[in-house]
């Protein structure tokens, strides 16, 4: 038995040195996917994380609305596969103690990472793979990844259409996170298990353009027209379901609009002016220095 309606997002974001000047950009679209999640129909509570030894000890959601994204100063932490197991059993055991009435009908992990794994002990590939899967096959899950990678075309994180490999480059991560979030809120929308679109190809080229990867001497122009001359049926995403559904109706795959709610301009101006009033509240406790006579 499960509370209908309501949903869980659990958000891992990847604080290690892989994702580089990219930081901030990940905070202001997580910022954006909140704002766009607490706006659909349905009640939606949130559990966010960053890799590190504290990803699996998770407090009690909180509304979307409520829901900070925190800083991601680099750790050195690049263990993400540990942290994504840990996440998982960690919001299992969570979810296992509520009454059933009060359970979530849907549940989405959503990690993002920087694509390197330098440290993980605990899980393996294998191991890791059959904990998601067991999820996701058991109690309707929805592991979601996004991976900012020089070559994330080929992410390691996961496989299908919930897998995204995403340009460094800030308008590729903004892009990415809000084809996540609209995947997610496809997803919300539907019943556990119902077939639910993927990620449109569209979407995929504006998260990891075509002619990221030209060479110097080859203008991205020229990438791109050659994009636009292929033949529709190439261009055309097919439409892919969450396993063993039944496929979808065609619906349609037209590129979706980012949310550019906050952008990370804007949010570290915020996190410099929070930073000034703290210390102007500080500054009323100091005494002020005193002269020797």
């Amino acid at each position: 038995m499960t509370k209908p309606g309501r949903s869980v997002i659990a958000l891992l974001l990847d604080r290690s040195s892989s994702l580089g000047p990219l930081r901030d950009e990940v905070r202001a679209a997580t910022a954006d996917l909140l704002a766009h999640q607490a706006g659909l129909p349905g009640e939606v509570e949130v559990y966010l994380t960053t890799t590190g030894r504290r990803a699996g000890k998770l407090r009690g959601g909180i509304p979307a609305t409520d829901a900070a994204v925190p800083k991601l100063r680099g750790r050195g932490t690049e263990a993400v596969r540990d942290s994504l197991g840990a996440l998982v059993s960690g919001l299992g055991r969570s979810l296992a103690g509520m009454p059933e009435q009060e359970r979530p009908t849907r549940v989405f992990v959503l990690l993002v990472t920087g694509g390197t794994d330098a440290g993980s002990a605990t899980w393996g590939p294998d191991e890791l793979r059959d904990l998601i899967a067991a999820q996701e096959r058991d109690y309707a899950w929805e592991v979601v990844t996004v991976t900012v990678a020089e070559h994330a075309g080929l992410a390691p994180w996961g496989a299908g259409h919930r897998s995204l490999g995403v340009a460094p480059r800030g308008d590729c991560v903004r892009a990415a996170i809000a084809a996540a979030s609209e995947y997610i809120g496809r997803a919300r929308a539907a019943g556990p298990w119902e077939p639910v679109a993927g990620i449109s190809q569209e979407e995929r080229w504006a998260a990891y353009p075509p002619d990221f990867h030209a060479a110097p001497e080859a203008p991205a122009a020229v990438a791109t027209e050659a994009v636009a001359e292929a033949p529709a049926e190439a261009t055309r995403a097919p439409i892919e379901t969450t396993v063993g559904a039944t496929p979808a109706a065609p619906v349609d795959d037209a590129p979706t609009e980012a949310i550019p709610v906050l952008t990370a301009q804007r949010l570290a101006e915020a996190d410099r002016a929070a930073a000034a009033e703290r210390r102007r509240w500080w500054d009323r406790f100091r005494k002020p220095a005193t002269v020797g006579s």
